[in-house]
This record gives C-alpha cells, sequence and structure tokens, in this order.
C-alpha cells in the first residue's frame, strides 16, 4: 500500500496529465529549506480563507510534502486547446495567459485532487508559483536542484534534467500539510562536461556585460540554451518554435498564430 505522500503524488500527476505538465517532483520542504535565504523559505500550509499558505504556527515543518510541478513541450498542445476553445477577448485580457491558465485550470485541478484523494480539509494544500513576489518568493531553481529533479548550474543561470537537459519549466509547488519522503535529500551530478560548463559561464558573463538593446534581443540566450542542450546530449527535446518564442518574448500574439496555426 503506498504511503500518504506517494497517493498525493500520483493524485497531481493524473490530474495534470490532461495538460501536458509531467514533470511531478516530490520533496521534503527541509531540503529545499536549507538550500535558501530565510527569505525564502516555505512553511507547511495552514491556510487563511482562500486556502493560501499564511505564517508558521510554531510546528516543525522540515518533514512536510511539497511537490514540485513542471512541463517539457507536452504542454504546448493543450494549452494551445484551451486558449482556442476560450471566448473572444479571454487572450487579451490575461497580461501571461500561460500563467493564467496554469494558475486558474491545471492546478487549480491538481489541488482539488490531492484533497479529494486524501480526504483533506481546504486549507492543508496551498500552492506557490514562480511568478509571485515578496512573502510568496519561492526560488524555483533552487528547489529543483533540492528535489533532485535538476542540477542548478550556477556557471550558466540554468537548471538541467538528466533527460530534457534545458528544456523544461517549473510551472508551481504544491504544498501539503502531510509528511513527506524520509531520509536526506538526493544527490546531483553535474550533467555538463566541465570545459563546456566553463565555456557557457563565459559565455553568460558576456551576455550580461552586453549594453541592452531596444527592443529586447533574446536569441543569444536561446543559442546558450540550445548550446547547453547540445553538451548535455538534449536536443531532441527542444520546444516547438512558437513555445520557445513566447517562453523568451512573452509576446501573446506569438499564441494567436500558434493557435491560428491549428485551424
Amino acid at each position: 500500500m503506498p504511503e500518504q505522500w506517494q497517493a498525493a503524488v500520483a493524485a497531481v500527476r493524473t490530474a495534470l496529465e490532461p495538460y501536458g505538465m509531467t514533470i511531478v517532483q516530490p520533496f521534503c520542504l527541509g531540503w529545499y529549506n536549507a538550500a535558501v535565504d530565510i527569505r525564502f523559505q516555505l512553511d507547511r500550509p495552514r491556510g487563511d480563507a482562500d486556502g493560501e499558505a499564511t505564517a508558521s504556527d510554531g510546528r516543525d515543518s522540515s518533514r512536510t510534502l511539497g511537490i514540485l510541478v513542471g512541463n517539457t513541450s507536452a504542454m504546448w498542445t493543450p494549452f494551445l486547446r484551451f486558449v482556442r476553445s476560450q471566448p473572444a477577448g479571454w487572450l487579451a485580457a490575461h497580461p501571461d495567459p500561460l500563467d493564467a491558465w496554469t494558475q486558474t485550470v491545471a492546478m487549480a485541478d491538481a489541488a482539488t485532487a490531492v484533497r479529494t484523494q486524501l480526504h483533506l480539509p481546504h486549507h492543508s494544500v496551498a500552492v506557490r508559483y514562480p511568478f509571485e513576489t515578496g512573502t510568496r518568493m519561492v526560488g524555483f531553481q533552487a528547489c529543483a536542484h533540492a528535489a533532485g529533479l535538476a542540477f542548478l548550474h550556477r556557471g550558466c543561470g540554468l537548471c538541467v534534467h538528466a533527460d530534457f537537459g534545458p528544456w523544461f519549466a517549473m510551472r508551481a509547488v504544491v504544498l501539503v500539510d502531510i509528511a513527506g519522503p524520509a531520509g536526506p535529500p538526493p544527490v546531483l551530478r553535474d550533467p555538463v562536461p566541465p570545459s563546456e560548463g566553463g565555456r557557457l559561464a563565459a559565455r553568460v558573463q558576456d551576455l550580461i556585460a552586453r549594453p541592452a538593446s531596444t527592443p529586447y534581443d533574446w536569441r543569444p540566450w536561446l543559442q546558450l540554451r540550445d548550446d547547453l542542450a547540445a553538451a548535455t546530449g538534449t536536443t531532441a527535446h527542444r520546444y516547438p518554435d512558437d513555445m520557445v518564442e513566447y517562453h523568451y518574448s512573452k509576446n501573446r500574439a506569438v499564441i494567436e498564430r500558434a493557435v491560428a496555426a491549428m485551424e
């Protein structure tokens, strides 16, 4: 019989599969908290009226379950299908439609699935997102590394997954007020060859030092990601071109064009 945390992970994975969010990684909050400044640490969800995490009540949260959710290129088509199904004006009404879909549709379903599967009260599950700031900010790259999902290559400033390389993104962390996996955090190996890692890190410093361009030119950063994928043998997982462009530009016209191409 699976442990309670395994049932929670399975519920999230099943709920998110139709949305193409196929990366679901469990961890203990203590693993993450040990890796970040106190400003970014996570606490067990007690919840307010909306079920979101609030200040600690003093109970130890180090064993509390966290579930890191991410996506590969598999997410793009379900997202475009959703956009196509929405009434006129939906796209224009959301500054970042992908974040809106993630929060109000996919992750809402995932949180409900955990509460239902484990018979948990509403306030026992909370969700955090990469776009949140202030006291709700989470160090998602540090979380990916601490959870054993992907190696944080600090020279490149990117997380590198063993299978997907740099071609994945993190969408949310689900906090569940139950005990997570036992034992110490995983230990990850750097998948980037040392000679390539040094060269790519120098490229990052060169890009940072360049004067800002108007309009912003994201193509050199894309080339860096492509080169990192080549160095780790993960080029097959590259996003579709429209997904790449939206990832870097956040231009809603890219989504409109991709949706029109489906018809």
